[in-house]
């Protein structure tokens, strides 16, 4: 009978192996597609946040420049303190933005969650 009853325990013993071994395989095989969707998922977040950076000339934005890189050398004195003076004026706002940001973050984005939902 002794012989009989560690013959049970290895039996019993490699049975709790294998459906251990089992269960890990089946979590690995659920757990694989799950991270590689989690993983498609965020590459296409960050493909769409680039491509939403992009300037759009066709839409009107342009991507930020200094004037002297827009403006050819040969630009009028008039047109150069002109767009000077709208550089200017676009760095101010953008100040006065990172400002507001600064001390009312929760307001500011509850305006540009705004602005997304209207597009």
């Amino acid at each position: 009978k002794g012989a009989s009853d560690e013959d049970m325990a290895k039996v019993e013993a490699d049975i709790l192996r294998a459906e251990r071994r089992s269960m890990v395989l089946s979590i690995v095989r659920a757990g694989v597609p799950v991270a590689l969707g989690i993983l498609v998922f965020i590459l296409a977040l960050v493909v769409i946040g680039t491509i939403r950076r992009q300037p759009d000339i066709r839409s009107g934005r342009v991507a930020e420049k200094r004037v002297d890189e827009v403006l050819p050398e040969e630009a009028p004195p008039k047109e150069l303190v002109r767009a000077r003076a709208e550089e200017q004026k676009r760095a101010e706002v953008k100040q006065s933005l990172d400002n507001l940001a600064k001390s009312k973050p929760d307001e500011v984005a509850a305006l540009i969650q705004g602005w997304m939902a209207e597009e």
